[in-house]
């Protein structure tokens, strides 16, 4: 907590000299795929959707010790996580990063990964209005992504079981990020095999918000993450319901992997 007294040096990878040489050479993201999650409980199943050389990025929306999430400890124990970066407020990564940019530029130009994965810790901040929420950050860290020469993928939050209106099918939050807050175009996506009729209404709840930010849905499929998840015991749960509850929340998150898989091996070729 910056300039206060609960302020503590955590140190910086960008002080690290041995660090110097690969930030002055990056020149961009190069097209790699940066899936961007409102939620901590959505970095189990997308990772496990992308199965690669990922690396996590922590933001400071939420809860900022990273110690206190038990999915990462799995995550980097099964080898879904290759380095875990916080940001901001946020500490106790493999490496700390002042930022979101620059954690991007570690991720890449330092860690070498495939993919990043940006999400807040456990929790979120939310008021029920329209602005008052801290996954707002999908939207500004979006346009990082764009500004730096990747390819942002942002991950809808769907939900057929929460009693709370604003967040059925598709999340209110989804909507603003898409059509209030991001400034440039970005790739949503949802997975192809969930319930026909949920996908159609999630669909069109997205519509306006897609045509009006000049984004692109596409669809990907999401079983062969899930199965991964639930094969190697990792816990699906969200607001304290799981897959049977949510299976379109996890089948899209892990989707949104598994395209940002796709789009990874390109690169590579």
């Amino acid at each position: 907590m910056r300039y206060t007294p609960m302020q503590a040096c955590t140190g910086s990878y960008e002080e690290d000299t041995a660090s110097h040489a690969a930030v002055d050479a990056f020149a961009g993201l190069a097209g790699m795929p940066v899936i961007i999650c409102e939620l901590h409980s959505m970095l189990a199943p997308t990772l496990c959707g992308f199965a690669g050389k990922a690396a996590y990025i922590m933001t400071d929306g939420a809860a900022l010790p990273i110690a206190l999430s038990r999915a990462v400890r799995q995550l980097k124990k099964l080898g879904l996580i290759d380095v875990a970066i916080t940001t901001g407020h946020a500490f106790g990564g493999d490496m700390e990063a002042v930022n979101v940019h620059s954690a991007l530029v570690a991720a890449t130009a330092v860690a070498g990964c495939d993919c990043a994965v940006v999400a807040m810790g456990p929790g979120i901040v939310g008021t029920g209005t329209r602005y008052g929420f801290s996954g707002v950050e999908q939207g500004w860290i979006a346009d990082a992504v764009n500004r730096m020469g990747g390819r942002p993928i942002i991950v809808p939050r769907l939900s057929r079981a929460d009693p709370r209106l604003r967040h059925q099918v598709v999340s209110h939050h989804t909507l603003t990020v898409l059509r209030d807050i991001c400034c440039t175009s970005v790739t949503c996506v949802l997975a192809s095999d969930m319930d026909p009729g949920f996908q159609g209404s999630a669909r069109a709840r997205l519509a306006d918000a897609i045509c009006r930010g000049t984004h692109t849905l596409v669809s990907s499929t999401g079983c062969e993450g899930v199965e991964r998840a639930i094969s190697q015991g990792i816990e699906l749960s969200t607001m304290g319901r799981g897959f049977e509850e949510e299976p379109e929340f996890f089948l899209t998150c892990a989707a949104a992997g598994n395209y940002a898989r796709a789009l990874a091996r390109r690169q590579e070729k």
